[in-house]
């Protein structure tokens, strides 16, 4: 059983998390995109590939 927007509206009244946890519930109900094109190209940032990101965070958890 899960909780609707509704219940959870009633219950964000009594708690603080479930109050936070309503502010963000859109990021589950509709497929939303980031696109970083305009911010890349005003500040000259290259994004780091998963792969190249995840590689270098083990080399630094070796160290």
């Amino acid at each position: 059983m899960t909780a609707g927007r509704t219940m959870l509206r009633v219950l964000s009244l009594f708690n603080a998390d479930i109050r936070s946890s309503l502010e963000m519930l859109y990021q589950n109900e509709f497929s939303y995109e980031f696109d970083s094109t305009k911010f890349n190209r005003a500040f000259g940032f290259t994004p780091t590939a998963y792969a190249e990101g995840i590689r270098q965070a083990v080399a630094a958890k070796r160290r």
